[in-house]
């Protein structure tokens, strides 16, 4: 990864401390070279409970408590990028709820309601700081505000999160940031850089260790194209006092965070695959049966016990169709749930109007949904073959798109269990690559 004297840095956070875990070393040189950059965040990080539990010494769970921590977050932020020798001006709050982008961008678009913040309560942004105070909790309101950071800043590079991140709303930021890019595509052509901060028994091995290199998770490892950016002693020094103050964050998760402080930083720069008619299927997740032996030490014993994995994900189209098969580790069972996603997007039609498809199975029946009205189960065919679940949706009933977006989660009730990464794919061999290389 390298920085040209021409390039305007665009850094995607979805919370406040992303920006310092991953490109706090990107941050230094772009500040001392005098490069234009701008850090816009998500969220202001103000459903962690965990960190709440930490800071205040009690559990937050009233809305004023909530949003007061946000805005705790929001003057960490600033602090830490004074570290890093930066200017409130540079810095964009969007103010969207923590843990619900995704959520937002599952079901919240167009006629659907604004979604409603877990801890906050609230349908729309708090914050007067915010860059739009007051807009609704919708996916077209986040788009919209992304474009505009887009267009008036217009980027070179953008630094944000990696689709295959276990968190979110770091998965939600970059789904977003895509279809901002996608409806600019011919305008601009920034390229992207996506890193990693939320993956299983990732950074390895943990704790402060600044003369370590940081290593991709090995299951990601040659999936695509990975990049590093060196950081000399004094900008590792720097980047750990940056990580500090994000005080709230540093005294509850201070192993995991400084984990972060290695020789380099890491970006992965995705790319869109094409499916072919009637070709071979594609392969989303694999090569997973390892990954899936250790569970999560926070899942409790009965979790554990129905714990569902997805092992692998395999697209193709055939006779106008998208056929998704997903393997799982094993048969759906006591309340496990699987949802597979198939959203389509055409450059002539807003993103908010596309059709959704969401298949939702339990382990005896199942409900189709386009976002949050439920659709007829003879629009989408759904076969069982004990672990293996294969799902065909008709292309005209995503309204003929020119890219999918596509994943599968497995989940009991609202504790995610595991997921397939969301992956971008392309229908049209005569439609221009959208290539963010």
């Amino acid at each position: 990864m390298e920085l040209k004297k021409n390039d305007r840095i665009l850094i995607l956070a979805p919370h406040p401390d992303d920006e310092a875990l991953n490109c706090s070393g990107i941050i230094q040189e772009a500040v001392e070279r005098g490069l234009p950059l701008k850090i816009a965040f998500l969220t202001n990080g103000d459903s962690n409970e965990w960190s709440f539990l930490v800071y205040r010494r009690h559990p937050v769970i009233s809305q004023s408590s909530a949003e007061g921590m946000g805005r705790v977050r929001h003057d960490e932020a600033i602090a830490s990028s004074k570290v890093m020798g930066l200017s409130p001006d540079q810095l964009i709050f969007l103010g969207y709820p923590d843990f619900g982008t995704l959520a937002i961008w599952d079901v919240h678009w167009d006629g659907s309601p604004p979604y409603e913040s877990i801890l906050t309560r609230v349908t729309s942004v708090p914050y007067n700081f915010a860059f739009r105070p007051n807009v609704a909790y919708k996916g077209e309101e986040i788009l919209g505000d992304l474009k505009k950071i887009l267009d008036d800043f217009k980027p070179t590079k953008i630094f944000v999160s990696h689709p295959a991140d276990h968190n979110p709303d770091h998965q939600a930021l970059y789904l977003f940031a895509t279809i901002a890019l996608l409806d600019y595509e011919g305008e601009m052509k920034p390229e992207l850089a996506c890193f990693m901060t939320h993956f299983k028994a990732w950074p390895a091995p943990g704790g402060y260790l600044p003369k370590e290199t940081l290593v991709p998770p090995s299951i990601l490892a040659n999936t695509e194209f990975w990049k590093t950016f060196p950081l000399i002693t004094e900008a590792e020094a720097k980047k750990l006092q940056a990580i500090e103050a994000h005080k709230s964050q540093y005294e509850s998760s201070s192993r995991f965070l400084c984990s972060f402080v290695r020789i380099n930083e890491l970006f992965e720069s995705p790319s869109t695959t094409y499916l072919q008619k009637g070709g071979p299927s594609i392969v989303v997740a694999t090569d997973r049966e390892n990954y899936l032996e250790i569970l999560p030490d926070e899942l409790t014993d009965f979790e554990k016990k129905v714990f569902v994995g997805v092992e692998e994900m395999a697209v193709r189209e055939e006779n106008n169709s998208i056929v998704i098969t997903v393997t799982l580790s094993k048969v759906l069972q006591e309340g496990a749930l699987l949802s597979i996603y198939t959203f389509g997007y055409r450059r002539d039609v807003p993103f908010g109007e596309m059709p959704k498809v969401h298949v939702k199975l339990d382990e005896a029946d199942l409900t189709i949904y386009d976002k949050d009205r439920k659709i007829t189960k003879e629009n989408v065919r759904v076969t069982r073959n004990g672990r293996f679940i294969t799902v065909d949706v008709p292309l005209e009933l995503l309204d003929t798109p020119e890219k999918i977006f596509i994943s599968a989660r497995t989940y009991l009730l609202d504790v995610p269990l595991d997921w397939a990464p969301w992956k971008i794919l392309g229908l049209s061999p005569s439609y221009i690559s959208f290539s963010l290389q």
